[in-house]
This record gives structure tokens, C-alpha cells and sequence, in this order.
């Protein structure tokens, strides 16, 4: 999307299956850096000719206020934000945390999908001014999205990689090393394409290489490429 950028874990980050507690820090502080040079840029040149699609603006004010439309007395049919919230996260807890399944996985497909439909539901008293309430309507809507794309593309990786576990799938996949999933909303819905990564550049590489932690053999399947895997094996045996 021309003029969107992101940073940190929002844009995939560097360290894939194996993120861990402190090392998106890395991701902060290079990528916010590159992405605000960048979206200044653009602001200053693309951007500031990008013309605004009216339409566009009143549909999305229309789904913002849509949830002030009635109230939650029980006089109307709503559904509660915060049941919603709830209901999502013990969904994503049980059944698409780091350890998963096919089974557990399809079940939280099926929930996230109910809790959609319920969504449209969504009724909370009061106005625009100071409204929590409100406020958790738009972040339930896109809590449900985020969840969507984590649990379809999760679905699609049967293989156990990192920290991530599937019960069904123990073993790493070369081929699944070699590829990302990425999430696409269409007119049936949301699908899900594998894309190929991008190889290590070879600028790069004696930089990997000269970490005391480098070992060719213990890197994931499929990280890097079969000649650059070829060439660490005989570096290693010299």
C-alpha cells in the first residue's frame, strides 16, 4: 500500500519462528529509523499529490459510528465488546498458541469466524467523547483480521520451526524454510499465498559468518540457499 510503512514485529521482523522477549528491539531502532526516512520522503513527494477518495472517508465513518447506532439496555440486539475480547482471547490462547495443531488450529478458525458474525453486532452506549466502550469496538474488528491472517497462515506452515510447535508436523521443512505466507483479503474472503524469501546477500554473509555462534549445520532448514549452505560446510571442515 503506497505511503504505509511499517517497523518491528508489525513488518515481520528479522528473527522469524524464534522471536523472543527483547529481541525486537533491533527492529525498533534500525527499521523505525529506515521506515520514517522513508515515509518522510514520500510525504514529500508522492504523498503530498495522492488524491483522497471521499467515498472511501464516509464508508469508513459510517463502520466507525456504526456501534453508537443503538444502545446496550437489552432493548435491541447487541453484542458487548468486551464478551467479544474475551471470547477472542481464550480462542487464540487454547487453540493457536506456540504449540498447535491442524485440530486446534481449524477449531480457532471456526471461533474467530462466529466471533466476526457477532461482531457485526456490536452495541455500546454513550457517544463519541470519552467512550471506552467505543473504542474497544474498532480494536475488537481488528484483533479479529490480525487473528484471521495469524491462524490461516498457520495453518498453511506444517512444520515445527523456532519456538513454534506443531504437534502434527514435528520436523522442520527445507522447503518451508525457503518461503513466508502472506494474507491477502479478496473478494471470497481472506486467502493466504506463499511467497518466496529473498536470499541472505552475499554482502552479508561473512558478517553471519564471523559470529562465534555460526554454525552452517545448525542453521534452520532452508535459511540459506544450497550453495551458500555448501560453501559454510567446507569453511567449517578447512
Amino acid at each position: 500500500m503506497p505511503g504505509l510503512y511499517a517497523a518491528g514485529e508489525v513488518a515481520g521482523g528479522l528473527h522469524g519462528a524464534n522471536r523472543l522477549g527483547g529481541n525486537s528491539l533491533g527492529d525498533i531502532l534500525v527499521f523505525g529509523r529506515r521506515a520514517g526516512d522513508a515515509a518522510a520522503a514520500f510525504a514529500r513527494t508522492d504523498g503530498a499529490t495522492r488524491a483522497i477518495d471521499d467515498a472511501q472517508i464516509a464508508a469508513e465513518q459510517a463502520a466507525l459510528l456504526q456501534p453508537l447506532g443503538g444502545d446496550a439496555n437489552g432493548s435491541a440486539p447487541a453484542e458487548n465488546p468486551y464478551k467479544l475480547h474475551e471470547d477472542l482471547q481464550l480462542a487464540m490462547q487454547d487453540d493457536a498458541g506456540i504449540g498447535r495443531s491442524e485440530e486446534s488450529l481449524q477449531r480457532a478458525l471456526a471461533a474467530i469466524l462466529t466471533l466476526r458474525e457477532r461482531s457485526a453486532r456490536i452495541r455500546v452506549a454513550g457517544g463519541r467523547a470519552l467512550n471506552p466502550g467505543w473504542h474497544t469496538c474498532r480494536e475488537i474488528t481488528n484483533m479479529l483480521t490480525i487473528s484471521e491472517a495469524i491462524v490461516r497462515s498457520a495453518i498453511e506452515r506444517r512444520e515445527s520451526r523456532g519456538s513454534q510447535w506443531r504437534f502434527d508436523h514435528l520436523e522442520q521443512d527445507a522447503e518451508f524454510g525457503k518461503i513466508n505466507f502472506v494474507t491477502r483479503r479478496g473478494d471470497d474472503g481472506m486467502g493466504v499465498a506463499s511467497v518466496p524469501l529473498i536470499p541472505l546477500p552475499d554482502r552479508l554473509r561473512p558478517l553471519l559468518e564471523r559470529s562465534r555462534f555460526y554454525d552452517a549445520a545448525k542453521l534452520p532448514k532452508g535459511y540459506l540457499t544450497e550453495t551458500a549452505r555448501a560453501v559454510g560446510t567446507r569453511r567449517k571442515k578447512k
